[in-house]
Formats: structure tokens, sequence, C-alpha cells
């Protein structure tokens, strides 16, 4: 039996901008995963979300959160958030990675730690499996002696070059969606370092980060690592007060500011109090909030994601693939043997300008570098059309797994 290579499918995103959900602070978030007050660190454990709509009253599950696959969030709404001095909030990812939103119709005071920090690199070794990102990012790429893999998301490192990403994602943070990994280090054998996370928190009355405060959504760093990048913050409330510390960046030996920098963005009803020397990494956008507020995309907004991979004799029998946010963890999405080549990638678009949109897929292999198929337009119309690449040049696998990545880009 020939050996399999196995074809992940991550985690889709669409440039077109586009609304939000509708969303009234203090209307919208009727506090029932109840109050967030820790006394000691705590790190919540985002698999226990349960699945449901982003919105619905979470009474039944207090504390727990709901995880919308749809939107691909998990949402906590609170009464009220309290994170005194001394004390760390953290995360542990959901299965799907989602980034993290607070809805608190109450108001918000940071004394402590709030992360949503990448992982720091396994030790130097062969690293098979990826480095994780905070919620919301994505992860850093494998090593190996030889060779070092890409890292994962839009703008993951690329190994062939050694590059570090540059500016991802969208100023709104609308989707939320976190940074980029850092590529493997194949001479120094260090996998990347994963990238940082996303949180959005929205509060209807006062969101006061204190003078000991701090959030951050800053990447992972070892020494020789090759570093993600930073992932992305973004504060919304009636009232926002900033006299602490704000950092979604790269990081090298622990000091941010190396390598690439996130996002942060402010939304305040009154203007926003940044006590200054306010150590804020990149400088936040500071914005008057839309009314009604917007939180997550609404049900119309554009789509991209990988349907098919198969052979171009069986591209339009191919199974369709079910589940694109599969954890790494589990069995691939698409087993191909060994030596496959001129396979065809059937993508499809929702709510997307078929005349002048561009559909790409990112094919990152786990020990190997980066290539950027566009695919072409197949059949449809703006509410929903397929797009294939071409086979003509054959995708050539390394061992191990291959992650493939559709975006799409309107005018």
């Amino acid at each position: 039996m020939k050996p399999q290579h196995l074809i992940w499918i991550c985690t889709f995103c669409a440039s077109l901008p586009a609304p939000g959900s509708l969303l009234l602070l203090g209307n919208g978030s009727e506090g029932s995963d109840g109050t967030l007050t820790p006394t000691t660190s705590i790190e919540i454990d985002l698999s226990q979300a349960v699945d449901g709509e982003w919105d619905a009253d979470n009474t039944a599950h207090a504390g727990q959160g709901i995880h919308d696959p749809e939107k691909w969030v998990v949402v906590f709404k609170y009464s009220e958030v309290t994170v005194p001095e001394g004390v760390t909030v953290t995360f542990k990812n959901h299965p799907s990675r989602a980034p993290v939103i607070w809805i608190v119709n109450g108001n918000v005071t940071i004394d402590g730690r709030v992360s949503v920090d990448g992982k720091n690199p396994a030790v130097q070794g062969a690293a098979a499996v990826p480095t994780e990102a905070g919620p919301g990012g994505f992860r850093g790429g494998c090593a190996r002696p030889d060779q070092g893999g890409a890292g994962m998301g839009p703008q993951g490192g690329n190994n062939s070059r050694g590059e570090y990403n540059l500016y991802y994602g969208n100023e709104p943070i609308l989707p939320a969606i976190g940074g980029s990994g850092g590529a493997g280090n194949g001479s120094r054998k260090f996998a990347g370092s994963g990238a940082g996370g996303c949180i959005v928190i929205a509060c209807a009355e006062t969101l006061s980060i204190g003078v000991t405060g701090y959030i951050s959504a800053n990447s992972g760093y070892r020494d020789y690592a090759h570093s993600g990048s930073g992932g992305a913050i973004r504060l919304i409330a009636d009232r926002v007060e900033v006299m602490g510390k704000m950092y979604a960046t790269a990081l090298h030996n622990g000091n941010p500011g190396y390598g690439a920098v996130g996002r942060i963005r402010i939304e305040s009803r009154e203007t926003a109090i940044l006590t200054p020397p306010v150590p804020i990494a990149p400088a936040p956008v500071v914005a008057v909030p839309d009314d009604p507020v917007l939180i997550v995309q609404p049900d119309n907004s554009p789509t991209v994601r990988i349907a098919k991979v198969a052979l171009p004799a069986d591209i339009d029998t191919a199974a369709e693939i079910v589940n694109p946010l599969a954890p790494l963890e589990v069995a691939g999405d698409v087993e191909f043997p060994l030596g496959t080549a001129g396979l065809v990638i059937g993508v499809e678009t929702t709510n997307f300008p078929v005349t002048n949109g561009r559909v790409f897929v990112r094919i990152a292999e786990k020990f190997g570098g980066v290539r950027i198929e566009e695919a072409a337009f197949h059949d449809g119309d703006y509410a929903a059309a397929r797009w294939r690449t071409s086979a003509t040049e054959p995708i050539v696998f390394s061992d191990g797994f291959t992650v493939l990545q559709a975006r799409a880009t309107g005018p």
C-alpha cells in the first residue's frame, strides 16, 4: 500500500469589506454568562463552549460561552468583568481556534492581564507539530534539520525567504482574526512561533485598563525561531480609559516591537482617554463606534471556502469537504497517495463579485515552501459561484501534510 499524503483544509478568510451583525450594546448582551471576577489567575477553556448562535441566551451553560461555527467566534456575554492586579486571564483554544469576543452589559475593569498570546516554539529539535497560536490566530510552521515549514495563515512566514509577516487582516478587525504563524527554522531546528490571537471586548458602559492593566495579543518567541505576527485587540465601549499597556506585536527575547505588528482598534462613544505615555504597540486606530455597533459579520457577508480537491476528471463528482475547520490533531480532510500530481482545487464563494473579484489558494507544505495559485471562475453568479485552480502546473507534495487556505479579494 502506498503511503498517504494528508491535505489539511485551513480556515478561510475573505478580504471584502462588509458590515457586521447589528448589535446594540446593552441590548444584545443579556449577561447570561454571569460575571467574570477572578481572584486568582485562570485559563478559560474555550473547548467547553457550547455550539449555537453567538447571540443566543447562554444561561443554561453560564460561564462556558457559545461557539458559533458559522461566524467562527467564541462569545461570552457577561454582566461585568473585573480582572484585579496580579491576576492573569489566558485561554485554551477551541478545536476550531476561533477568536474570543466578550460582550458586557456593565463595566469592564482590567488591572491585571488578559492574554491571547501565541505559544513559544518547543525546545530545539525536530518539530513535527505546529506551534499553537492564540485564539483566532494561526500556528507556526514545523521544522526538521534540513527544512522548515511555512507558517500558517494568510501571510504566514515562508521559510524559503525567511521573511517576517507584514500587516494583515483588516483595519476594522471585522471579521475578528488574529495573526499569521512564523516559518520553521530548519537550520536551527526550531518550529515557528505561534501568532498572536484576537480578542474583542464590547462594553456597554466604561472599559478601563488601569495603570497595572495589560491586554496582549503577542506572538510567541524563542531565540533563533522565526516570529509569527502580532494578533488583534478591539475595544468597544461607551467610554474607554487606557492607563496601562496594550501590545499586539511580535516578540523577541520577551520584548515587544520585534518583527511583525498586529492591529489595535479602540471605539468609544465618548472621547477615548489614553493617558500618556501609554505603552501601546502598534499605534491604535481610534474611532467612534457605528450605531448600532458592529460585532460579527451578518449572514449576507462574502464567504469563500475550499469545497473539493481531486484529479481533473473527478472534480465534479468528488465529495464535498464538510469540515474546513478540522483541527490538525484529527485525521486529514483529504488523502492522496504520495506522488499524486495535477490536482484541482475547487473553491466556492457566496455574495462575491465574479466579474472583478479574484480567488487564490495558498498551498503550504509541512516541510516546504509556499505556493499561491489563482483560481479561475468556473460558473455561478454573485450569490454563489464556483472557482477552480489549473491542473497544468503539478502540485508536488513533500512528506507530511499540506495546508490549503482560500482567500478572496474584491474591488
